[in-house]
């Protein structure tokens, strides 16, 4: 029995390191308040990038829809040293790429 809890805690140690691992490839330098944008652009996640976007009203703009004007204008978040759109791209990360073309 006690094996057996053992071979479980590893086995739940074991998952939860790789999934670690997976995040740990990206690596942020610089302002780090925003790497939740260039974040969801790594992960192709649109979801990820709206809640992005409502966490920072209040902060940058009054509504959505001011914030994400701002973050993905030319002077907004880069990554890479490329807008946020540009990075998609390069990162072909479709479904955040169509999601912001259809922003502009």
């Amino acid at each position: 029995m006690k094996k057996l809890i053992a071979v479980t805690v590893a086995l739940c140690a074991f998952n939860a390191n790789a999934a670690m691992e997976s995040k740990s490839k990206v690596k942020f330098k610089g302002d780090t308040a925003y790497s939740s944008f260039c974040e969801a652009v790594v992960a192709d996640d649109v979801k990820m990038l709206n809640k992005s976007f409502r966490r920072k009203i209040g902060e940058l703009a009054g509504s959505k829809s001011g914030v994400m004007q701002l973050i993905t204008s030319e002077q907004g978040v880069k990554c890479n040293g490329a807008s946020l759109s540009e990075f998609s791209k390069k990162r072909e990360a479709t479904k955040v790429s169509a999601f912001l073309n259809k922003i502009k």
